[in-house]
């Protein structure tokens, strides 16, 4: 779904709640509806008119204000970044043990469960959701490609949690108390790099 048609769905999207409203009259409901279908057809007329004048995506600003700032401009602009280092400090989101963790360079990772690799290990992080840094955001979908970011990390501790209770027992004006304790494995992971190619028109 195009960026234009998400920022007009959401005129539709506020008549057709207003719609079954729990108090709605039945000239209230036609007038809405009437309404609502002008708002689609206006909507459905506007992207008509940019599909057909523009043979590239528009691509709209944080404000919702429409910019003419092609996809080629900012692909263009994004590899200048790259190629002259002034990215800044570069953030991603990755999935590691079944959750999304928002990284960045020198982070200390806690992972709770058996984690194969052995302390001292370099591993690269494959499943990488994004990638950005002061200026713009990459986003994959779902994922981005294995020859687009490269996320490096190093096992600095391998170890156990604290004792938590697992079950407590005492018997009845007896004094005796029984209880069972549980300790998770604990890995600790350093991110050492982040690193972005560049970008494919």
């Amino acid at each position: 779904m195009s960026a234009s048609m998400i920022r007009l769905s959401n005129p539709a999207i506020r008549a057709v709640k207003s719609l079954f409203t729990p108090h709605t009259t039945c000239k209230t409901f036609i007038d809405n509806f009437r309404c609502f279908n002008q708002l689609s057809n206006a909507h459905r007329h506007e992207a008509n008119l940019q599909n057909s004048s523009n043979s590239d995506p528009a691509v709209y600003s944080r404000s919702g204000n429409l910019t003419y700032e092609t996809c080629s401009d900012i692909v263009r602009n994004v590899n200048e970044q790259i190629e002259s280092s002034n990215t800044g400090r570069l953030f991603a989101v990755v999935q590691l043990a079944g959750a999304h963790r928002k990284i960045t360079t020198e982070d200390i990772l806690c992972i709770n469960g058996n984690f194969p690799p052995a302390v001292g290990e370099r591993i690269r992080l494959e499943k990488v959701l994004l990638v950005g840094s002061k200026d713009f955001t990459i986003i994959g979908r779902p994922m981005l490609q294995r020859s687009q970011v490269k996320v490096e990390a190093t096992v600095i501790e391998k170890t156990l949690e604290v004792p938590k209770i697992v079950s407590w027992y005492r018997k009845r004006k007896k004094s005796t108390r029984r209880m069972k304790l549980t300790r998770m494995p604990l890995v600790m992971l350093r991110i050492n790099s982040i690193d972005i190619n560049y970008l494919n028109d």
